[in-house]
């Protein structure tokens, strides 16, 4: 994030359906954005056969959350985070 604005990065989990929990990682601007779902959001994920989206850097993200966007992403059943369901 912009080194004049300190930003924040949080998991959380949100139950789907099936009742299992899944995390979330949240990155945004604690100056730009209240989490109240008023941001915009872009949110990326995938899970499939074991292959995980592991949280990265890309300096191509800090344009979106220096415009107050929320970046998440979701942890999701099938990448082998969270073990073999």
């Amino acid at each position: 994030l912009s080194s004049r604005v300190s930003g924040s990065l949080t998991t959380n989990s949100f139950p789907p359906s099936c009742g299992l929990q899944v995390p979330i990682s949240l990155v945004f601007r604690k100056d730009l954005v209240s989490l109240d779902g008023s941001a915009p959001l872009m949110l990326d994920g995938y899970g499939s056969y074991e292959v995980c989206n592991d949280p990265y850097f890309s300096s191509s993200r800090l344009s979106l959350i220096d415009r107050g966007f929320v970046y998440a992403i979701a942890h999701v059943r099938g990448g082998g985070e969270m073990g073999r369901f």
